[in-house]
């Protein structure tokens, strides 16, 4: 009974061992894992990060854009009206020139007939 249980206690204690080595042999392979999957995570976050700033950049540029373009519709609108306004101009003057002419026309038929 004696050299079984001593038997036994060393097996125990053997087996102890192998268990805490398969353990500590495991728990170095999770490090390991961990780290590696923690590293891509990194690389992820820091890509979606670099991601999201190039969208924000490129959402700014695009506003930018816009009323840029805004501002030069307005602009030609503006300058469309102004050169409305000079043609309106330009066709009055030639109205009241015309009508100018011709009362002087009649004038002058009035004069030349007394």
């Amino acid at each position: 009974m004696l050299k079984k249980n001593r038997h036994q206690r060393k097996l125990m204690k053997k087996y102890k061992v192998v268990v805490l080595f398969l353990v500590k042999k495991n728990n170095n392979k999770n490090k390991q894992n961990n780290k590696e999957k923690n590293k891509k995570k990194n690389k992820n976050k820091k890509k979606n990060k670099e991601k999201k700033e190039r969208k924000k950049e490129r959402k700014k540029e695009r506003k930018k854009e816009r009323k840029k373009n805004k501002n030069k519709s307005k602009e030609k609108k503006e300058r469309k009206k102004e050169q409305q306004q000079q043609q309106q101009q330009q066709q009055q003057q030639q109205q009241e020139e015309e009508e100018e002419e011709e009362k002087e026309k009649t004038e002058e038929k009035q004069t030349r007939t007394k």
